[in-house]
């Protein structure tokens, strides 16, 4: 099993959000914790496909 697996600053940049915003949505509970993201020591990483998954249901298209 290959798991993709971005650092906070990778999955900002993917998105087109801030680190903060990432941070936000964790803290709100947004985004799960074990199932879209993780800790490695203290780093966070996101499980790539669960948080392209939660991306795609969020947005809004004009």
């Amino acid at each position: 099993m290959n798991i993709d697996v971005l650092t906070e600053k990778e999955a900002a940049q993917l998105y087109k959000v801030s680190i903060r915003t990432l941070s936000n949505l964790r803290k709100d509970n947004k985004i799960p914790y074990k199932t879209v993201w993780f800790y490695i020591g203290r780093q966070v990483r996101y499980k790539a496909q669960p948080l392209q998954n939660y991306f795609e249901s969020y947005t809004t298209s004009f």
